[in-house]
C-alpha cells in the first residue's frame, strides 16, 4: 500500500510522466459511474483538481509531442496520404505517427510516399512545400 501511495504522489506531481518516454499521452479525467466500486470509494477527487490535473497533463503531453517531433526534425519517413482533403492539404501520418500535410494533390490518395520531415506549422505539424 505504501508503494502505491508513493506512485500516486509521484503520478500527482508529474515526476513519473516527465521521465518515461512517451510521445503523447490521452488524457481524460476519471468520471465515477453508478453501482461501480469506485463510485463508493472514500476521498473522491473534486471537479476542480480533475479540471487542474488534466490542464496539467495536456501541457505535459504537448511539451512531449513537440520535443519527438523535434527529435524527428529532418529525418526521412513513409507517410500515407489520407483521402480527406482539409482547406486544401492532404495529410498522412509518418510510421511513428507523426502528422504531416501537404497542398492536396489527388495522386497522393492512399499512397505511400517516403518524406523529408523539416518545417512545422504554428500547429506543430510538418508541413511539406514539394513532394
Amino acid at each position: 500500500m505504501v508503494l502505491l501511495n508513493q506512485l500516486a504522489t509521484e503520478l500527482h506531481r508529474g515526476h513519473f510522466l516527465q521521465q518515461i518516454q512517451v510521445n503523447m499521452l490521452h488524457v481524460f479525467p476519471f468520471s465515477a459511474r453508478p453501482n461501480t466500486i469506485a463510485a463508493k470509494m472514500d476521498k473522491q477527487i473534486s471537479s476542480a483538481a480533475k479540471k487542474q490535473r488534466s490542464a496539467q497533463l495536456i501541457q505535459l503531453s504537448e511539451q512531449k509531442r513537440q520535443a519527438f517531433y523535434m527529435e524527428n526534425r529532418g529525418k526521412t519517413f513513409p507517410v500515407l496520404f489520407e483521402h480527406k482533403q482539409d482547406k486544401g492539404f492532404i495529410s498522412g501520418f509518418t510510421t511513428n505517427y507523426i502528422k504531416v500535410k501537404t497542398e492536396y494533390n489527388e495522386r497522393l490518395v492512399n499512397q505511400i510516399i517516403d518524406v523529408k520531415l523539416d518545417e512545422l506549422d504554428k500547429q506543430f505539424i510538418f508541413h511539406l512545400k514539394h513532394i
